[in-house]
């Protein structure tokens, strides 16, 4: 009895030690490395215990944010960053969570690439019980200070050996996301903007100044974009005030570059570059955002897309968004039509100047 169980538990520790072995060697999440790795693997899943090992077990920058961070391949960043470089996104991340996260990169003395989205900002929306229940758990894991070992990471170093044997494509998730053609109608896009995420909408000003402090010289703060339907409703429900006011902090109080690819551009105005209603750019705008940011004179990028925002430029910045949103209702009287025939318990009014409301 007693030599079967010493049996049991020898052989039960020799294959821990081997699928450890194997999990190290793929290393399917790429802790280690980003190369040869699937997109799917490496950008679009974000689990508790992945992020947690990623943290433990990666250094260089972190890309952070909500899922529109998905759209993001470390490969792409590493080009630019010459570091290592891990998507630790988190769909739906509120700012405070955010800071939590950005908080343990920075004590790896690590930098990040962080999103700054509207809804993460928003109050309301982070007291909702089930993002409650959801920071909890990030909350937990971040606790943490050792690699964590999972049999989801088993069956899925399984599932890339066959995916490999079949010569399966790298990208495959990100080429699939560039050339889907999404739904879009109006009344989803309201849904989205003013009744969802961004309801009774109130930024957490007191998270938004101490993820602001944790940002640095070698940080980057982003504000992604969206299709130009978005900005019209936000400015007709006095969403883009409450905002921009928790962009004004942000740069009072950051040491991070800020980048703004927010507003009525060429790239906004192309339904082809976003997903379902437009709320995720699709991954191919990614690389335009990145070489705007890096100054990376190789890739063509319109004029027009992506500003870098300082205490001395946001007021004329705020002013050019304001010139753009009335530039676009007078060459688009369908679309505001059809966007004022909305249903809504807010009463849709003039446009109203970002820098004075």
């Amino acid at each position: 009895m007693k030599k079967s169980v010493l049996y049991t538990l020898s052989l039960t520790t020799i294959v821990y030690i081997l699928l450890q072995i194997l999990c190290y060697f793929f290393d399917p999440y790429g802790y280690n490395n980003r190369k040869n790795k699937f997109d799917s693997d490496l950008c679009y899943t974000n689990k508790p215990i992945v992020l947690n090992n990623k943290l433990v077990r990666s250094s260089g920058y972190f890309l952070v944010g909500t899922s529109r961070v998905m759209r993001i391949n470390p490969l792409l960043a590493e080009k630019y960053t010459n570091k290592s470089t891990c998507n630790i996104n988190i769909s739906g991340i509120t700012i405070a969570e955010e800071f939590e996260v950005l908080k343990k990169v920075k004590l790896k003395n690590s930098n990040f690439i962080a999103g700054f989205d509207d809804f993460s900002l928003n109050e309301d929306y982070a007291k909702r019980p089930e993002i409650i229940n959801r920071a909890k758990q990030y909350h937990e894991i971040l606790k943490e200070d050792h690699y964590l070992f999972s049999l989801d990471e088993v069956l899925l170093t399984l599932k890339i050996i066959i995916k490999k044997t079949l010569h399966k494509d790298y990208f495959a998730s990100e080429k699939k996301e560039n050339t889907t053609n999404y739904p879009f109608t109006v009344q989803a896009i309201k849904h989205d903007a003013v009744d969802g995420e961004l309801r009774n909408y109130q930024p957490d000003f007191s998270a938004i100044k101490a993820v602001a402090e944790l940002g640095k010289k070698n940080d980057i703060f982003i504000i992604f974009p969206k299709y130009e339907y978005n900005y019209f409703i936000y400015n007709q429900h006095g969403i883009d005030k409450k905002y921009f006011n928790a962009v004004k902090l942000l740069l009072k109080h950051t040491n991070a570059q800020v980048w703004s690819f927010y507003g009525f551009n060429s790239i906004n105005a192309n339904k082809d570059n976003f997903d379902t209603n437009g709320y995720h750019f699709k991954p191919k705008i990614s690389r335009l955002i990145f070489a705007r940011i890096f100054n990376d004179k190789n890739i063509s990028v319109p004029s027009d897309f992506g500003v870098k925002l300082t205490n001395q430029n946001i007021e004329d910045y705020l002013s050019n968004l304001q010139a753009e949103q009335e530039k676009w209702e007078l060459t688009h009287p369908e679309d505001i039509a059809e966007l004022k025939n909305l249903k809504t318990n807010n009463v849709i009014k003039a446009i109203v100047p970002y820098n004075k409301q």
